[in-house]
């Protein structure tokens, strides 16, 4: 039997197939009043229901619960972000901020009591965990903008990169942006200065010895070392401590192949810097 064969007759309804259909619209008239019934029940769910929550209308305690939990939402970020700025636009759970706008309208209560708040190596991609404990411990987790300066450093640098932040963010952002082997040196004190010409001479003299150079003269060579010995003697006891630190990790990066900035610039020089650490 095909399709057209299974289809009613012209005369008779198109929904039932049974009655003959009215002589104005479509389908039969008890088909035609079902419909209308179908309609008529759900404008009425419609009408006697709440779209927020889906309870009955009206409501018990007259407001929506579904719109005061949406208002305590948005009135806890509110009163988080004046608080700690920035801070409740990157918390996404919903029940916390909702705890905040209750306390918030709660003049007897103190809303910083509510717990709950993540800790800040959860909700700032990359901070280490470890840094967890003394953030929150000195009242820095809900800084935004420390936690997210710390998070962009490699883990291996984070801790330094806070105890700097916390007493000089500029030099620390100085310190970060530099190789290692700089770090040490980087605000050209005297002792600075002394171990930058130290580093100097030693580098000359290694290139020498690497390069494709006529021999160096003995004679030559002792005329340099007063100058990098005067340059150690004129330094103080940590001066020395740091001109080690300098020389072992510019060292060790020769030998790793770590990229060494550039050589030939003073650090304490380097101020246009980036967050980026080799």
């Amino acid at each position: 039997m095909t399709a057209a064969s299974k289809r009613p007759p012209s005369s008779l309804c198109p929904k039932c197939g049974d009655r003959p259909r009215r002589q104005v619209g479509g389908s039969c008239v008890p088909c035609a009043s079902a419909a209308q019934q179908a309609r008529r029940l759900l404008q009425k769910s419609q009408l006697t229901r709440c779209e927020g929550c889906g309870q009955r209308l009206p409501h018990r305690q007259r407001n929506c619960p579904e719109y005061q939990r949406r208002w305590r939402i948005r009135r806890g970020r509110e009163v988080v972000n004046a608080r700690w700025p920035g801070y409740g636009d990157l918390l996404a759970d919903e029940a916390l901020l909702a705890r905040v706008g209750l306390r918030s309208v709660q003049a007897a209560a103190d809303w910083t009591r509510v717990g709950g708040f993540p800790p800040p190596s959860r909700l700032f991609i990359g901070l280490d965990s470890s840094l967890d404990h003394g953030l929150i411990r000195d009242k820095r987790d809900k800084d935004v903008v420390l936690c997210q300066a710390v998070a962009k450093i490699p883990p291996v640098d984070q801790r330094e990169f806070l105890e700097l932040y916390l007493v000089d963010p500029i030099d620390a952002k100085h310190w970060a942006s530099l190789p290692r082997w700089k770090r040490p040196i980087r605000k050209g004190d005297p002792d600075d200065l002394q171990i930058w010409k130290f580093f100097t001479m030693q580098k000359l003299n290694m290139e020498q010895a690497a390069g494709d150079f006529p021999p160096w003269s003995l004679a030559s060579q002792g005329a340099q070392l007063p100058q990098m010995f005067g340059a150690i003697d004129r330094l103080s006891p940590y001066g020395f401590k740091k001109l080690c630190l300098v020389m072992s990790a510019f060292g060790w990066a020769l030998q790793h192949g770590t990229p060494l900035g550039n050589t030939s610039k003073k650090p304490w020089e380097e101020k246009c810097f980036p967050l980026t650490v080799s």
